[in-house]
């Protein structure tokens, strides 16, 4: 038998293999070559006993560089300090509710200062003199997961800071949130309660509101000052012995689907253009006290029943008719007050489901 066609033959296999493999192979080794994500800055380790690990937070950040990622075990706590960043670095604690870092009682706890890109994230912080947590002139910062106890002192205060997220903290007594002068923040599934102030806006426009639970409150829960165009949506307002929500001197501002109850007053308004959608007013004591007439929209919302008819809501407008002054120093001027109806043309039949 003449043996040159059957090597001809497993000849020509072998070349058609060799080619299938060379168009495979390449493919294959592309995938698994891929580089592998390259870890955005150092780790530094505060407390625990690890060899080179630091005793003080305020080392640590001392020794960082931009886009370390410092963490803090809780076995050394409680930390007694008065801790101050001012370059861009995440903070992390071991776990919220045993990782704590304590004022002494002495000025700001955790001040931020000129930086961005800083995340403070799972401890406890308490016993500051003025704030627990501030954020002068910083951006893309985020304060998430922590546990503040104000006492006090107010829990978060933003100076001038803009795009920064606020994020699942717990705030009791002192206050809880203050906002002045600043940007496009959020403020998101905060917990804020037992405290003189909930949140409060003071010349801070497009600020988003989302998804707290603001209750026991001694005067507002939520105080929006010369703020617009902010966003309140999915928030529980309860239970606070002034307003609920109060506006002043505000415009083009939405609230909608919110759980407002059990409030001395439901919502307070003194401002202007301001438009509520689809909220639960629910066994407030007054459920709306508008003493600044303005360019006000309700619709869609649920006041304690069903309701068939267009709910009437009763503003005051003040109108003055001689200017303070005008017959001396000690002339307080002439104001007449008269009311004006707002309607709710299409109130809810039943509460709107809104977790909290």
């Amino acid at each position: 038998m003449d043996k040159k066609p059957l090597i001809v033959k497993w000849l020509a296999i072998g070349i058609i293999l060799l080619f299938v493999a060379t168009c495979i192979i390449p493919v294959i080794a592309q995938n698994i070559e891929k580089p592998l994500p390259t870890p955005r800055g150092s780790w530094l380790y505060v407390g625990g006993s690890g060899p080179g690990n630091y005793s003080i937070i305020q080392y640590a950040i001392n020794d960082a560089n931009p886009g370390d990622t410092i963490f803090v075990y809780d076995e050394s706590s409680p930390y007694f300090e008065n801790i101050r960043i001012d370059k861009s670095l995440t903070l992390v604690g071991e776990d919220k509710t045993t990782t704590k870092i304590d004022g002494n009682g002495n000025d700001v706890v955790i001040t931020v200062t000129l930086c961005s890109h800083v995340n403070i994230h799972g401890f406890t912080i308490k016993n500051g003199d003025q704030n627990l947590i501030r954020l002068d002139s910083c951006e893309r910062c985020s304060i998430s997961e922590n546990i503040l106890f104000g006492r006090d002192c107010l829990g978060i205060f933003l100076s001038k800071s803009h795009n920064n997220e606020l994020l699942n903290n717990i705030i009791i007594f002192g206050s809880g949130i203050l906002s002045k002068y600043c940007i496009n923040n959020t403020i998101a599934h905060n917990n804020i309660s037992f405290a003189m102030s909930g949140i409060v806006l003071f010349d801070s426009p497009d600020t988003k509101i989302y998804w707290n639970h603001v209750k026991y409150i001694y005067y507002n829960g939520l105080e929006i000052e010369g703020s617009s165009n902010c966003d309140i949506y999915g928030n529980i307002i309860e239970k606070n012995r002034g307003n609920g929500i109060y506006f002043y001197r505000c415009s083009n501002n939405t609230v909608r689907f919110n759980t407002i109850k059990r409030n001395t007053v439901g919502v307070g308004i003194d401002g202007n253009q301001i438009n509520f959608y689809s909220n639960n007013f629910i066994n407030n004591i007054c459920k709306v006290v508008i003493t600044e007439i303005g360019d006000y929209y309700f619709d869609s919302n649920y006041f304690n029943r069903p309701l068939h008819h267009p709910k009437c809501i009763i503003g005051l407008k003040q109108i003055m008719l001689r200017a303070p002054g005008t017959h001396g120093p000690h002339d307080p001027g002439w104001f007449i007050t008269i009311p004006k109806l707002i309607f709710d043309a299409n109130p809810a039949q039943e509460p709107y489901d809104i977790p909290g």
